[in-house]
């Protein structure tokens, strides 16, 4: 009977392995051909670990707004209307997760921006795919963010604040 009951995990484990070893190689390859075609930026593996700040001179913030919308839509991964104070949200089946961008004060006539993911909640236990997916979406949305400044002002200047992120799993 254990000999079954090992037989019957070591094979689920095998089928569970099969379906998404393949899942997080396309992944991967996406990733890959994203970052050659310069869709993404080429970011180390905990890049959402970072507050981002922007210091910049728009001219035009309406416009700039507008763009943002559009160039976050265009990335597929979720929604945005733009503001001074905009929480990106993204339900998905897996994990949810909160990315707010908010403007901070300046005295100088520049607009100050901060950019850092707030929540992120596992909804189910997740795979090594599932984790890259969500990399990857980040990703979409930080590029598309960070080309957006650099659009309305190609000398805007970025520092990055490392932030002290923490994990709602109810799984650890």
């Amino acid at each position: 009977m254990i000999l079954f009951i090992i037989l019957l995990v070591v094979v689920v484990a095998a089928i569970t392995l099969a379906v998404k070893l393949p899942e997080a190689k396309r992944i991967r390859a996406k990733r890959l051909e994203a970052e050659r075609n310069g869709m993404l930026i080429k970011r180390r593996a905990s890049f959402y670990e970072d507050k981002e700040f922007f210091k910049s001179y728009i001219q035009d913030p309406n416009s700039f707004f507008n763009a943002l919308t559009a160039n976050v839509q265009a990335t597929g991964v979720c929604s945005f209307s733009g503001n001074y104070n905009s929480r990106i949200v993204y339900n998905g089946l897996k994990v949810r997760w909160t990315v707010v961008l908010e403007r901070l004060q300046s005295n100088d006539g520049s607009m100050i921006f901060s950019l850092g993911l707030t929540h992120y909640e596992q909804t189910q236990l997740s795979s090594v795919a599932d984790v890259s997916a969500l990399h990857l979406d980040l990703n979409y949305l930080y590029t598309a963010i960070e080309r957006t400044f650099l659009q309305f002002d190609p000398n805007t200047q970025l520092n990055l604040q490392a932030i002290n992120f923490k994990n709602n799993s109810k799984y650890y």
